[in-house]
């Protein structure tokens, strides 16, 4: 058992750990400054902290944190019912609706002008040097 414990362990990247490690801090947090117990989860304490993170974050954040706590539950082999009632994903969609999904960004392309200008603006030290020089070469790269 302690080899397939291992394993299971291993079956996820060394990055998703560390973003699963941001999201479960995030609702240990949660549990802590509430007194609740935190695993097993329940719908009051899961439906508490997405509401928390979506005061602050975009609901895809708060989903994918969700998500992040389901694995987290799956790997400690606890229940996972409790992720699939329908008033777990209502509370994301209620985020959406009060706090939408946030602005979409414009993505602009990285023109000679626009090149020009952040380069007029960058020191002529040394490390303002190394950045003109980068700046240059990866913007003659993507012509």
């Amino acid at each position: 058992m302690p080899e397939a414990k291992y394993l299971l362990h291993h079956s996820f990247a060394p990055t998703t750990h560390h973003s699963y490690n941001s999201a479960r801090e995030s609702y240990e947090s949660l549990c802590q400054n509430h007194n609740y117990v935190p695993f097993p989860a329940s719908l009051k304490m899961i439906t508490h902290w997405l509401a928390d993170i979506m005061a602050t974050a975009k609901p895809a954040t708060a989903r994918s944190y969700l998500t992040t706590l389901r694995s987290s539950h799956l790997l400690s082999s606890l229940p996972t019912t409790i992720f699939d009632d329908p008033r777990v994903l209502l509370v994301i969609r209620g985020g959406k609706r009060v706090y939408s999904e946030g602005e979409k960004r414009l993505w602009l392309p990285l023109t000679t002008p626009i090149l020009l200008r952040i380069v007029n603006e960058i020191k002529l030290d040394k490390g303002g040097i190394n950045i003109k020089s980068a700046l240059c070469v990866a913007f003659a790269v993507f012509l």
